[in-house]
């Protein structure tokens, strides 16, 4: 523990950015990979870009190639001094050992380290959404479809019903969309469904691909289809208590390890509260059908969604072709 505490406090205190402006290239090339020449990085950066006009979580994180490729060493010392500050970290220990003898060793190592001024806190609130916006990219892949709904933030009671509705539609082959796009209609090579836990408020995420030769439009109209079902009719009481099940499974099971515990305490304690693990599975417990049917009918609305398609760019031939097809040929009498 004490090694930890040693290297852990010479980085915060003593940074080195070796080979700046190589390691810079690094990630640039990262970006490419995972975003600009990935069709689902791509789906979803517009996605987020589109779903935000106003709040910062439309920004990527690894920032734009622009922001990457200008940024200065003078400006990342700058940040990693101001974001990586004591008053700004959070140390979770767990595991075989005495909390009074781990104080004082942070109290050794972390103690002389200067506060910094608090970030600037995030005081745009994302305007609520007046109606559905749809965006279209281009990109040479097979097809794709991604739709967005607002939903709140860490902290409000609807979450645990939200997170009971994107597992009820998602979670294994039992799931609804499964059971319906994929295996049942068979219009879908992937179908999936989640709701999105932030610091601010988040959104509710549909992302579908289509099995050939089937379309977007309809694993659009599949999803639509499942939603409006939930809006009129509860699940089963044996659906709710098996996707219960699984919630409290998956949820034990991410503690079940030292580090597990550590993670999920330093995640949830910078989003909001770490004891918000101590209440978890009796809140999930709490939640009803009604709640389930209420969050559809109050997220899942057409003015509250934002939807993203990925298709491939068409060739200029073809183009050309189908307008030439169009084109009235003259008739000629003799």
């Amino acid at each position: 523990m004490e090694l930890w505490a040693f290297i852990e406090s010479d980085r915060m205190k003593n940074l080195v950015l070796r080979e700046f402006y190589s390691e810079r290239d690094v990630v640039m090339e990262e970006r490419r990979l995972r975003t600009d020449n990935s069709p689902f990085g791509t789906l979803i950066e517009q996605l987020n870009a589109v779903t935000f006009v106003a709040h910062p979580y439309r920004w990527p994180t690894i920032g734009w190639q622009s922001d990457i490729q200008h940024i200065t060493k003078a400006e990342t010392s700058e940040y990693f001094k101001r974001y990586y500050a004591p008053n700004n970290s959070v140390i979770v220990m767990t595991g075989d050992f005495e909390p009074v003898n781990a104080i004082k060793l942070v109290e050794k190592y972390f103690g002389d380290i200067p506060s910094q001024p608090a970030p600037p806190k995030v005081r745009t609130v994302e305007p609520e959404q007046k109606g559905e916006r749809r965006i279209e990219i281009e990109f040479d892949s097979n097809p794709y479809i991604a739709i967005s709904y607002h939903v709140p933030a860490i902290g409000h009671p609807d979450l645990y019903a939200l997170d009971v509705l994107s597992s009820l539609l998602s979670e294994g082959r039992t799931a609804r969309l499964y059971k319906s796009l994929i295996e049942g209609k068979r219009i879908a090579v992937m179908a999936h469904a989640s709701s999105g836990i932030g610091k601010y408020p988040d959104t509710f995420t549909f992302i579908g691909a289509p099995r050939a030769p089937h379309t977007i439009a309809e694993v659009e109209s599949a999803f639509y289809a499942e939603v409006e079902k939930l809006k009129n009719i509860p699940p089963t009481d044996w659906e709710l208590q098996k996707i219960k099940n699984q919630l409290e499974a998956d949820f034990i099971r991410d503690l079940n390890s030292a580090s597990g515990l550590a993670s999920e305490i330093g995640h949830f304690e910078v989003l909001s509260d770490w004891s918000y693990i101590n209440t978890f599975m009796d809140k999930l417990a709490q939640v009803t059908a009604e709640d389930v049917m209420h969050v559809t009918k109050k997220y899942l609305t057409k003015n509250n969604r934002t939807v993203a398609i990925l298709k491939k760019k068409e060739d200029e031939d073809k183009i050309n072709n189908k307008k030439d097809n169009n084109v009235e040929k003259p008739t000629v009498t003799y």
